[in-house]
């Protein structure tokens, strides 16, 4: 995955904060699984 576009994006307003995917963290999910993670987990603090 070619994150070059991502580094002229300032993250949150902060210059120079890096982005990067979830495999560069260790992570292996497709994206499907990450979606409904994110999903449950969402909902879970977003809930009233």
């Amino acid at each position: 995955m070619d994150l070059e576009p991502y580094s002229r994006i300032n993250p949150c307003g902060y210059n120079g904060l890096r982005t990067v995917d979830l495999s560069t963290i260790g992570i292996t999910a497709d994206w499907n699984e990450a979606a409904d993670v994110l999903s449950h987990k969402l909902a879970t603090y977003l809930t009233p």
